[in-house]
């Protein structure tokens, strides 16, 4: 169909609409913070926890202020199904929702929703195209933007509204709608209802105008009160019930702005938001916004499709090597949903010191005054920044995680670097005075409405593995290679290379230079606060932060990222953690040579990384020749009924058991090394025909719930970021000269290939790739879709890490 602007309507008056919403308000603040806001202290005086970094922000290099302009719009909305916004604090949510066939707002992506959604491509730059089906409409989405003006550009977003095959004929109802964050913007909206007009101070002066292939009657426009985006559902829904409302209105204290269809199937609306800064000059503007309207948005859009596909067989090789064409798809499907999954939040956390949360008091002081409670924590804000960055999932963890965060970009490092170091520019700016940094990032009304109140707070001791160092192991390999071009006195280059791609490395080598001096006051203090989880013997870490509650058969470590991995019985500070210690190795090792690009001292660095990586003092610390593996230390109870002993938890042999082979630590030689190579594909222990699971079936905690309600997480299920680091720790050890080469690339072949067919198999199957993936069928499990580390399944066709 043609697309036409349809007739103009007469706007009605606006009138009052205050009632309902004084109503809700005390349900949006107890959606929004729960329980938690009787903790909060209305001020708080200086406290570290509290205080920002001194140092200066790593989001005000040259490079970041040079490409601003052309980051500010994006799908920085990864929690709703279709939604754009630019990249500043206060400013305007645009966004698609739609009803279901029993009548709820389709807005925020939800697992029990059903649906299936999935971008399709996304540079993470431009534009994405994503397709959403419904059970009774399909959704046809896109969006492309473009720099222009002083004030981040134009944009445009068209969805195709069709029928699902064998579905009722029915009316589909689809909404647009603007939310200006800040009460003090308004928008207007024009007599005709299909232009929006506004300003802002970021955004300047605007325009949004909209099209779609229906007549006049299937549409209509509103504006109306709402007590935040994130309870637009219950606010239209309440709107609707009251006979004070209806379309074709715009209230007099309105918040959101709706444009609606109403219509069968099939029908398109088209949104274009014009820049009304001119850039180059007013020829300019008029150029730039033809571009995004009507007939001209197909022909850009088909191109930036064609590019996409050619500068991901550039980057991925996939063709090349012999995937099929629907296995190239899926792979671009799988980092489009990564890209696609980047958000841009501003708020603050909510923290607590960890230091006052603990009861000093002695045993005898306890005894004297048994009434006398401890002294009440430290709780508060943090202080207010931004942050971009990629998500786990859009349905069920819509937000920032901090060791995910290193496994989403060692993929998206390979993809566009430019982004890479402005995700970790944001993050690092999070940085407290003390080097902490809060591991989740809860930051605003719309992120904390899809956090159960549990999770929000952020006690100062909680650490996350630093993922972040093998991202920038990767930077320094990608500028060694540069470097190395030139180091003979011919500065002859190496064949392998295009004149195209040492380009590419010559601009991501200035960058990549620019980031890592910028960020390396902040990698210091934040290596050193590291220090707060040593443990008491040398050459040994735990995670701080264990508490065992009342039905849980082993404390959690959230800390680590394993979750209900079992450590034992009794946390303590005694207890030694062997993964903590890897990590800390690869951190050190890294941190020395980010030292000495910088020309900065190396020494110490170098020194621990020798230590933590010294294979006599892992095996004193770790290792079990009886059990054939590492293990943590600490007080543990084998057997019901049985004493807790002191030593290694032996009866856990899981990922924890692998992580020094993970991180590539232990000698090419090593017997240690032969060991976990010849049970590597035992399949009584963590081998299976679709990856490595988490723990051995010969554990007494293999598949055992941790409570009477929660299933088992890191019990059993594959998962794809360990399974990851095992391929790319097979694959170093069968290109080093050592004794088990040959065994290691067998295995990294084997490995390889079972997870890329059954992640592809389980994709074609249900539509998703997933959280984690049953250790016994290859079945998807868990949260869905799960484009973060699982999505390294790109990584691993390319065989590239």
């Amino acid at each position: 169909d043609a697309m036409r602007k349809v007739k103009s309507k007469e706007r009605t008056g606006s009138s009052g609409f205050n009632w309902w919403l004084l109503a809700l308000i005390p349900v949006a603040l107890g959606f929004v913070f729960g329980g938690l806001s009787l903790l909060l202290f209305t001020e708080t005086p200086p406290h570290p926890v509290i205080t920002p970094h001194p140092s200066p922000k790593v989001k005000s290099l040259a490079q970041f202020n040079a490409t601003r302009k052309d980051m500010v719009w994006g799908s920085y909305r990864p929690h709703v199904y279709f939604g754009l916004r630019p990249r500043f604090p206060k400013t305007i949510l645009a966004g698609f929702a739609w009803d279901s066939p029993t009548g709820e707002l389709r807005h925020f992506c939800q697992q029990g929703d059903g649906l299936k959604y999935t971008w399709k491509e996304h540079d993470g730059m431009t534009f994405g195209t994503q397709d959403i089906y419904d059970k009774h409409i399909k959704l046809q989405t896109s969006f492309i933007k473009q720099a222009g003006g002083d004030f981040g550009g134009d944009w445009a977003a068209n969805v195709r509204v069709t029928s699902r095959s064998g579905a009722a004929k029915r009316d589909a109802s689809v909404l647009f709608y603007l939310f200006p964050e800040d009460p003090k913007t308004t928008i207007e909206v024009q007599d005709d209802g299909y232009t929006f007009v506004g300003q802002t101070e970021e955004l300047g002066k605007f325009q949004v105008q909209i099209n779609t292939t229906v007549d006049e009657e299937h549409t209509m426009f509103s504006g109306i009160p709402v007590a935040g985006i994130e309870l637009l559902h219950i606010n239209l829904t309440m709107a609707q019930k009251t006979p004070q409302f209806s379309w074709n209105q715009v209230y007099g204290n309105a918040r959101v702005y709706l444009f609606r269809v109403v219509s069968p199937p099939p029908f398109t609306i088209h949104v274009v938001f014009e820049s009304e800064s001119p850039g180059q000059g007013l020829y300019d503007l008029e150029q730039r916004h033809k571009q995004l309207h009507e007939s001209n948005y197909m022909p850009l859009l088909k191109q930036k499709r064609i590019e996409f596909a050619k500068r991901f067989e550039d980057t991925f090789r996939l063709g090349e090597n012999g995937f099929s064409k629907e296995q190239q798809a899926f792979a671009r499907a799988a980092l489009s949903n990564m890209v696609g999954g980047i958000g841009y939040w501003h708020g603050y956390s909510i923290v607590m010191d960890a230091e006052t949360a603990r009861d000093t008091r002695t045993l005898q002081q306890r005894q004297e005054n048994p009434n006398q409670k401890p002294a009440e924590p430290f709780i508060a804000e943090y202080f207010r920044e931004a942050l971009y960055s990629a998500v786990p999932s859009r349905s069920f963890f819509p937000r920032g995680f901090m060791w995910d965060e290193g496994f989403h970009q060692l993929l998206i490092n390979k993809w566009q670097p430019d982004i890479t170091r402005d995700v970790f520019a944001h993050w690092l700016d999070l940085m407290n005075e003390q080097g902490w940094i809060p591991r989740e990032q809860i930051l605003g009304a719309e992120a904390r409405s899809k956090v159960p109140t549990e999770f929000i707070l952020q006690p100062s001791n909680n650490a996350n593995p630093p993922t972040w160092f093998l991202v920038f192991e990767n930077m320094l390999d990608r500028m060694d290679r540069y470097e190395s071009f030139f180091s003979d006195s011919e500065g002859t280059v190496a064949p392998d290379l295009t004149t195209a791609q040492l380009e590419q490395l010559d601009a991501e080598y200035g960058k990549d230079l620019e980031f890592l001096s910028g960020a390396y006051p902040r990698l210091v203090a934040w290596f050193e606060w590291f220090n707060t989880q040593r443990g008491r013997k040398k050459g040994t870490y735990l995670w701080k932060g264990r508490l065992k509650k009342p039905g849980q058969v082993n404390a959690l470590t959230l800390t680590s990222g394993l979750d209900d991995y079992p450590r034992s019985s009794v946390p303590g500070d005694s207890d030694r953690h062997v993964d903590l210690r890897c990590w800390m190795a690869e951190a050190a090792s890294v941190l020395a040579r980010i030292s000495e690009k910088m020309r900065k001292p190396s020494e110490k660095y170098h020194t621990l990384a020798k230590e933590l990586r010294d294979n006599k003092q892992l095996r004193a610390l770790h290792w079990s020749d009886e059990h054939r593996g590492f293990f943590d230390y600490g007080a543990h109870k084998f057997h019901k009924g049985e004493k807790t002993k002191r030593g290694l938890v032996t009866n856990i042999y899981g990922y924890v058991t692998l992580f020094p082979l993970l991180l590539r630590q232990l000698d090419v030689d090593s017997d240690m090394l032969k060991i976990l190579l010849e049970d590597f594909d035992n399949p009584k222990l963590l081998w299976t025909d679709f990856g490595l699971r988490s723990i051995a079936t010969t554990s007494p905690f293999y598949n055992l719930p941790n409570t009477a309600t929660d299933p088992p997480y890191w019990r059993g299920p594959i998962w794809i970021n360990i399974n990851y680091l095992a391929v790319r720790a097979l694959k170093y050890y069968g290109i080093q000269e050592g004794p088990y080469q040959q065994r290691a690339l067998e295995l990294h072949d084997r490995l390889r290939s079972n997870l890329i067919d059954n992640i592809f198999r389980q994709y074609k199957k249900s539509g998703f790739i997933w959280e984690q993936y049953n250790d016994q069928t290859g079945e998807g499990k868990g949260s869905h879709p799960f484009t973060g580390w699982s999505a390294l399944v790109v990584a691993l066709m390319a065989n590239s890490y």
